[in-house]
């Protein structure tokens, strides 16, 4: 993440020529995608995130933070307590993909 903020740090230079800001914007937005999939990879691999409760809270927290800025209504409609269920890796792996979508694309959505 430390690229991304010496890419705020660089645009907020009064400089700053239009092409190279428009570099700037490309650069950090790679490195967000890095840090998201390094995470997703490391959440994927890790016996403890076996659980429902756990997919749960991965979701939500990858919903929120992938469509925050998606013009996307993102709405959570989970019970309070969620039975405790271990789950299979493979569902688990590609619990990402199904949120990642949206937001990739950009459409507006619920």
């Amino acid at each position: 993440m430390q690229i991304a903020y010496k890419g705020d740090a660089l645009l907020k230079h009064p400089g700053l020529a239009p092409d190279v800001a428009g570099e700037v914007d490309k650069i950090q937005a790679a490195s967000r995608k890095l840090r998201r999939t390094l995470d997703e990879t490391v959440w994927a691999v890790d016996p403890e995130n076996d659980t429902l409760d756990g997919l749960a809270g991965y979701v939500i927290g990858l919903a929120q933070e992938l469509l925050s800025g998606a013009n996307v209504l993102c709405r959570f409609d989970f019970p309070d307590v969620l039975p405790v269920r271990t789950l299979r890796r493979r569902p688990r792996h590609s619990t990402s993909r199904l949120v990642n979508s949206p937001g990739e694309h950009g459409a507006e959505a619920q």
